[in-house]
């Protein structure tokens, strides 16, 4: 994180240097980050999840938005796909 924040300050002197890292990584960087906001503070760096947890995400987070609300009923019933079809595409 310290080579990242000198290598965007000698390169792009002022700017707030963007780190984009799978969800393991981003958890073990936000744990650091709180406890030394003084140097790893989000005025300092900002760490973002990458992208792919990032739509992983949000399919989890519409699927539990979608689960109990009679959809997947409504995919078997019109014979779209089968039930467990419908209870995967949930999860």
């Amino acid at each position: 994180m310290h080579l990242v924040i000198k290598a965007t300050e000698h390169l792009h002197p002022g700017q707030v240097p963007v780190i984009t890292i799978d969800r393991p990584l981003y958890i073990i960087a936000k744990q650091i980050q709180w406890p030394w906001p003084d140097n790893f503070g989000e005025n300092k760096l900002v760490v973002v999840m990458g992208g792919l947890h990032i739509e992983l995400n949000v399919m989890k987070l519409l699927g539990d938005f979608l689960n109990g609300s009679g959809f997947t009923a409504i995919l078997v019933q019109s014979d779209v796909i089968t039930s467990g079809q419908a209870d995967a595409l949930l999860k």
